[in-house]
């Protein structure tokens, strides 16, 4: 909703057991340092920061071959404050980050070592997520009407 980069990383990678085909790996990436690249919030117009850290660790994945692409499901845990600058004297508010998707793992595995170019992720928007759960209700809604229907539960003629 408000693009933003970040400016501070620290990137792990772990591999079980060693880095090769066929064996996994998982990431931990710590993000902060968050600079807003977007248009500024109507309630806050004065944010310009989010100050804070925040943790991006994934489920094991497993190496298919010595260079591509991997999904590997995530989460995104941490605090934050909205702030006009940096220092952040004054919070406009804080933010409790506890989220989980699926990341995009772009590696290299040369040698037993494991090297990643990018790590790309898409958080849904809750509105998204409340259309998909609408939908998904009227369909079992639909199919449940079929079942009785089929079964002699339903109207008879």
């Amino acid at each position: 909703m408000y693009p933003t980069i970040f400016s501070g990383a620290t990137l792990s990678v772990t591999c079980n057991p060693l880095c090769a085909v066929g064996d996994t790996f998982a990431i931990d990436l710590t993000m902060s340092n968050f600079d807003l690249t977007g248009r500024r919030p109507y309630a806050y117009p004065g944010l310009n920061v989010f100050v804070g850290t925040l943790s991006l660790a994934t489920h094991p994945v497993a190496v298919t071959s010595s260079t591509g692409i991997a999904i590997a499901r995530f989460s995104i845990t941490g605090d934050l404050l909205g702030c006009t600058d940096t220092a952040c004297a004054s919070p406009l508010f804080s933010l409790l980050v506890n989220t989980h998707g699926y990341a995009e793992i772009a590696y290299n595995l040369s040698g037993g070592e494991m090297s990643i170019s990018s790590v790309s992720y898409a958080l849904p928007e809750p509105s998204s997520i409340a259309l998909f759960g609408t939908g998904l209700l009227f369909i079992l809604g639909k199919l449940k009407l079929r079942l009785m229907n089929g079964n002699g539960y339903g109207r008879q003629c």
